[in-house]
């Protein structure tokens, strides 16, 4: 169900059957958000994007591309479908990557570093950079508490200091996004104290 759009030379948005990207384009990853964006032959307007993006075998090309989907996403040079994550404001925007790794690698804990708790954008109303759990509302923190205590109780998430270098293990950390003035959006990973 991969989307085909080729440019006035026949480059393609993958370069195989196997919907890696086209590295034509890693030079400048904005041409591949330009033709993606020509392309409107999804098959449900949840996937444009899904159906769209490729993968990559490196992390700078994939910070490369999801970085000019973003900004052209911004200026308006492309735009999400009418589904779950639409909407014209940044917070809207749901990133994609596609990381070759199988699934049951992803779901061993035993190759997880940490336990991440991403905290959605700019959650205090204050541009992001003073974001903490405490200011999700009561319900959605007692649904974090919930969802905490399932990864405890099914063994993937272990308590206290001495279970920090196992795996899986007890280290956790928080991480905020805040905006800088030109729109960029930066994330920061810190430890907040919280009951």
């Amino acid at each position: 169900d991969q989307l085909n759009q080729y440019d006035t030379s026949g480059q393609n948005l993958v370069q195989d059957s196997d919907c890696q990207c086209n590295y034509h384009f890693n030079q400048d990853w904005s041409q591949w958000v330009d033709l993606f964006a020509q392309n409107k032959d999804f098959s449900h307007l949840d996937f444009h994007a899904d159906q769209g993006i490729c993968w990559v075998s490196n992390i700078r090309d994939m910070i490369n591309m999801q970085n000019w989907l973003f900004w052209k996403w911004v200026a308006g040079d492309w735009q999400q479908t009418q589904g779950t994550f639409s909407g014209t404001d940044p917070r809207d925007y749901m990133g994609w990557n596609e990381i070759p790794v199988t699934r049951t690698s992803v779901m061993d804990p035993t190759n997880w570093d940490g336990f991440v708790i991403k905290l959605p954008a700019n959650l205090c109303g204050n541009g992001g950079g003073d974001d903490s759990i405490s200011c999700l509302q009561s319900r959605k923190q007692a649904r974090l508490a919930s969802l905490i205590e399932r990864y405890v109780d099914s063994g993937f998430l272990l308590h206290g200091e001495e279970n920090a270098a196992k795996r899986p293990g007890s280290y956790a950390v928080v991480a905020r996004e805040w905006q800088d003035g030109s729109g960029n959006w930066f994330r920061w990973f810190f430890c907040e104290d919280w009951e």
